[in-house]
């Protein structure tokens, strides 16, 4: 597998390979200066969030609490705070649409060898192409994420005309939720061609704060996930997938401890210039108070 960036980073010697793979190596203690990867919001506008003159929004569970009115980022200062981060920082990059402001950014952040991946709403494959698969055949993001809703699938003749295309890449993945998604519709994506998915934990956070149970879709979702692992080429997990599947439970202690790096990141929300250690935390701080390597090191010596 070609390798795209090798960098140090503390203690530990980064690579990051073709494929999203990520390896670290280390003796002893893992001590990073960096984080190894950001997730960033830089648009709280979407077509599918609330809107304000109906009182009604699509993705009613949306953590972000988007708007159909909502804005996007100050790229400027965004460019300023990521000013000092190392090549090879791994990048996620949530916008729910692409947009001109966003591509030209992408593309900056391609020239200073950072590894971009890119969410995208489902809805705005077609909306957004020619902007989209640009920056992919400029391989200016390296990862593309696609948020799956099954309303959209339904009308695939005419909503995801663009999606063959997409799908033919190495790294495009589908975005799908446990307990929000029905499981059982997911398998019929790999009817036109999905082979990765990334299996996202229901945030109680933002529309959704107070509205995760376990419902009988959630405990669906627990005694069969396994069903999920040989229907896909890759079947990958967030953090709060992880925790709400017990996903640990398919491991053995080796494998578990080779596999499972950990979570050596934390979340920018760019339209507000703020930090939080994740994109579900209310634990908010400016980024006029701190810069990314002190914010992070806070969090490591907590």
């Amino acid at each position: 597998m070609t390798a795209l960036v090798e960098y140090q980073n503390g203690n530990a010697k980064i690579e990051i390979q073709s494929d999203g793979t990520r390896i670290i190596d280390y003796d002893q203690e893992l001590k990073l200066d960096w984080p190894l990867n950001i997730d960033i919001r830089v648009s709280n506008r979407c077509s599918n969030g609330l809107n304000p003159k109906t009182g009604k929004a699509r993705c009613t569970f949306c953590h972000e609490s988007a708007t159909t009115d909502g804005d996007e980022c100050d790229y400027t200062q965004l460019r300023k705070i990521l000013e000092p981060l190392p090549e090879g920082i791994e990048l996620a990059i949530g916008c729910n649409r692409v947009t001109r402001k966003l591509h030209d950014f992408i593309q900056f952040c391609s020239w200073r060898r950072w590894i971009v991946n890119l969410t995208i709403n489902q809805d705005h494959v077609n909306r957004d192409y020619s902007l989209l698969i640009n920056l992919i055949r400029t391989k200016s993001i390296r990862g593309l994420g696609i948020s799956y809703r099954h309303d959209f699938f339904d009308r695939y003749n005419t909503t995801f005309s663009r999606l063959p295309t997409l799908l033919k890449l190495e790294n495009t993945v589908m975005h799908v939720i446990e307990g929000i998604d029905d499981f059982e519709q997911i398998f019929k994506l790999r009817e036109v061609g999905v082979k990765k998915i990334l299996v996202l934990g229901e945030k109680d956070f933002g529309f959704n704060l107070g509205q995760v149970t376990n419902s009988p879709s959630h405990l669906y979702w627990l005694r069969n996930v396994h069903r999920l692992f040989n229907q896909f080429e890759v079947v990958s997990f967030d953090n709060l997938a992880i925790e709400r599947l017990d996903i640990r439970r398919f491991f053995n202690t080796e494998s578990w401890d080779m596999f499972h790096q950990g979570e050596h990141s934390f979340y920018i929300n760019a339209v507000n210039q703020s930090f939080a250690p994740s994109s579900r935390s209310a634990k908010l701080v400016s980024w006029q108070d701190t810069s990314i390597k002190d914010y992070f090191s806070s969090m490591v010596h907590k």
